[in-house]
Parts: C-alpha cells; structure tokens; sequence
C-alpha cells in the first residue's frame, strides 16, 4: 500500500472539515489519498479513486448530508465496502459530519452499525482516535519513518527511493566518519521494530553528516555553533550525551570547562570516570609512559579529555595535535581540512576565543609534529575542497627544507611567496579576515621552520649514531 487512508468526502465539508483533517494527518506522518493533494490536471477521475481505494490501507468516510446527496461519494462508499468485504478486516472509519444517528440509519442502516467518530470532537482528539486505528504495524520501514517522525523530523514517503539510498548506505557502512556515532546493529532475523529502529537512526546520522559538511562544523568551530547545530538536528544531543567520547573527536572543544553547554555532565563523568581507570591502571602498573607523554609520565586521562585536565593529561603537545587534527589511531576520523590549515587558523584572530594556555599548548604541538608542511605535489589536499592553490610558487618552501645543509634558513623570496600564497587559500577555505603579511610574519615568529629542521636533524643524528654502533 502507498497510502495509510483515502478520504472519501462532498465537496461542500472540505473547507470547514476535510482539508483541516487531512492536513493534519500528514502533520503526522501518515500517508493521505485526498483529492487535492493526490488529483493531477489531466487524471481521470474513477481511475484515479479507484487507484486511492486500491492503494490505501483505511477508508475515512466523512458522512453528511452532502456526502448522501452525491453519485460520486456512494461510489466511493461502494469501492471500499468491497474491499473490505474481501480483505475480511475493518477498512472503513466513519465520522459522522453534522449529522445524527437516525439520519445514517436512514440512509444505511450497515453503516449506523460501525462505531464512528463525530466532527464535533476537538479534531486533535479525532486524528490520535484515527492513528490509533491506522497506523501499520508491522513494517520496518513504517516504524523508521514514525520513529522520525517522534524525534521531529520529516522524511521522505516510504515508497521514495531516499530509503533505498539509506539501505544502501548501510551495507556500505564502515568505520565511523565525522558525525558518526555506533548504532547498535540488528540481525538478519531482528524483528520489524528493532530493524525499523535501526533504519531510521542511519537515515538521521546520514543527515547529521550532510549538515556538518556543508556548514561546515569541525573541529575548530566556536563550541557554542556547534552546540546550536547539535540542537536542531533531530536524534544528534542524545547521541553526543551517549557518547561524549565521539563528541570530543569531531568538537574537541566542547570539552574544555566552561565550554561544555548542554553536555556538562556527560562530559565530566566522562573525564571522572576517564581518571579513575587510568590511576587504577598505573597502580596496576598495567601503563607507563610512552612516546604520546611527556617525562616518560603515564597518561591521565583519555587523550579526548586532554584538553579538560590542567596538565593537558601528561600528554605530549604533538600527540594531542596529531589527536586534535586526525583522531587516533584506528579511530574516529573528525579531519576536514589539512593541517597547515589548522595551523593558520590558529595564528589568526579567529581562535582569540581559546583560553591561551590551550592555543599555545596546540601550536607547540603542531611545531613539534612536524606534518604541517605543503609541497608541490600534493593534489587534492583537502577532505572536502579541491586544493585550488597552483601557484608557481608552490611547494618552493619544502624543497627549501629538502634542500637545507644545516646552516640558519633564509627565507628565500620563492619561500615567502609559497607561504603567503599558501595562507591566502587557508584564509578562503577558513573565512577569516587577517591580513596574510600578519599571518606569514606570526608563522616565522613562532618558528614552525627551525623547529621542523631541529626535529629532522637530531632524528637524522640518531640514525646516524645507531649505524656507526652496528
């Protein structure tokens, strides 16, 4: 069946009933055969309710006097008590439309027999009578679209093929992408609800995703933006109160206190909860340092809760930039730009919003990570924009950086060049409005470049000293 019920009516009831109760039965979610959304100029007419009757589950007769006096309504009438003769089940819902009981009697005494609604209810009340009656169970496909409905949203008829792509992207689904989150997964043999529950959070995740990327909301957007958005997609808050650790991966911000909005408390007992194990694991001396900590001092916390705990959780600035930018390891992947871009978004104004500590401890990171650099062949650079910057000047600074015999770097014009019209693509692809000169002469200050060199050559001296020893 395409349609849930056909309204069979006179034309004299639409205006004061009919058109007020259809509407709001699509309100609703269900699905309506009603002359005036269903006829098209051109239809025939009987073909066309006979297509309604056909494909309709429910027959909603509005009974009237008016609805007596047409040849065209007793048609109607006469299709659906067919159907429901054969199909041997209720398909015919009366509502008695200014009209008594003596009056059907009169003209049907059948019809006075079916217990009926009557028009003067409050039509709220009638249309939650009629759901009750109506709504099909049963299909999987049904209770995904009510379950979106529930959360406020409006999808597409079941018969669109915008289920059928979500289908599809379910068989493609892989590790979580930026605005993921796990969805417990069904079996083959699931019943209808757990599958329909299970279709209609991919068909809102997949929404999450398309509004996140065309904003786009990513890591380095202001926590109360992203705390907007979260708001208005239907499903998304309490998924990110379920999983405040996906959270922190695509808004890592949101986690620093002061920033956590609605998500205050599922953030710290995350970051609580993060404490405890790992203190338990260092007594247990299950942890110790590593290459992510500094002083060879175990982790705190969780590497997305870094930027909650006062010591940055002993981690390394490098691996919480690496974290920040790419998520970890086999995890989730919240990555939209490239990384020279996260860095020009924090030497600009844009980030002044960041408590200080926290954008100085990220720039170290970055100059410690070393990742940041751009060359002449680096393609489609970005996740989702097509890296437009082609100068001829580009990839000039890292053939410098190739090319440099350990004397102090000297920023060539070519070097200047790459990196001012490197930083004039990051200022379009991040809508910021600093001056580029400022952006270049705050990059050389901090010293992205000798850090770098410094990295590669104690890492070469090490190279070095391991090959004499064999």
């Amino acid at each position: 069946m395409l349609y849930d019920v056909f309204i069979s009516h006179a034309y004299e009831d639409k205006k004061d009933f009919v058109k007020p109760l259809a509407d709001k039965l699509i309100e609703y979610g269900i699905e309506v055969w009603y002359d005036e959304y269903s006829l098209s100029v051109g239809d025939s007419l009987r073909c066309s309710i006979d297509k309604g009757l056909k494909e309709s589950t429910y027959g909603i007769i509005v009974l009237s006097e008016n609805f007596f006096n047409k040849n065209w309504s007793q048609y109607e009438l006469d299709g659906l008590w067919q159907l429901q003769s054969i199909s041997k089940s209720k398909r015919i819902l009366p509502i008695w439309h200014n009209i008594t009981k003596e009056e059907i009697i009169n003209y049907s005494p059948t019809l006075a027999d079916i217990i009926a609604l009557s028009s003067n209810e409050d039509l709220e009340n009638i249309v939650e009578k009629i759901i009750k009656v109506i709504k099909p169970q049963g299909s999987s496909l049904i209770i995904a679209r009510d379950t979106m409905i529930e959360y406020g949203t409006k999808p597409p008829v079941i018969s669109d093929d915008w289920w059928l792509d979500v289908a599809i992207s379910i068989e493609n689904y892989g590790p979580l992408d930026r605005w993921q989150f796990p969805i417990i997964s069904c079996s083959d043999d699931a019943l209808p609800r757990e599958r329909g529950h299970y279709l209609a959070w991919h068909a809102m995740q997949q929404n999450w995703v398309e509004k996140a990327n065309s904003i786009p909301i990513t890591q380095i957007t202001h926590p109360e933006i992203v705390i907007d958005f979260i708001k208005k997609l239907p499903g998304l808050q309490e998924k990110c109160e379920q999983y405040p650790q996906c959270l922190l991966s695509y808004a890592p911000f949101i986690g620093i206190k002061g920033f956590e909005g609605p998500f205050l408390n599922s953030i710290e007992s995350f970051y609580q909860a993060s404490l405890i194990k790992q203190k338990q694991l260092i007594k247990e001396k299950s942890i110790n340092g590593s290459g992510l900590t500094t002083s060879n001092l175990p982790p705190e916390c969780e590497e997305e809760l870094a930027l909650r705990h006062p010591q940055f959780g002993n981690y390394r600035p490098s691996s919480i930039a690496c974290t920040f930018t790419q998520g970890q390891l086999m995890g989730l992947s919240p990555r939209y730009y490239t990384i020279i871009d996260y860095v020009v978004w924090l030497l600009s104004e844009n980030s002044n919003w960041l408590p200080q500590h926290i954008k100085n401890f990220l720039l170290i990171g970055y100059k410690e990570w070393g990742m940041w650099i751009w060359n002449k062949f680096s393609g489609n650079d970005y996740i989702y924009f097509e890296d437009e910057y082609h100068s001829k000047y580009k990839g000039c600074l890292s053939e410098a950086l190739y090319n440099h015999d350990e004397k102090k770097f000297i920023y060539s014009k070519k070097v200047i060049e790459d990196i001012k019209g490197r930083f004039e693509f990051s200022k379009h692809i991040l809508e910021i409005d600093d001056n580029v000169a400022t952006l270049v002469e705050k990059f050389i200050e901090e010293k992205f470049v000798e850090c770098y060199l410094e990295q590669y050559y104690t890492k070469l001296g090490k190279r070095r000293k391991k090959r004499k020893i064999k």
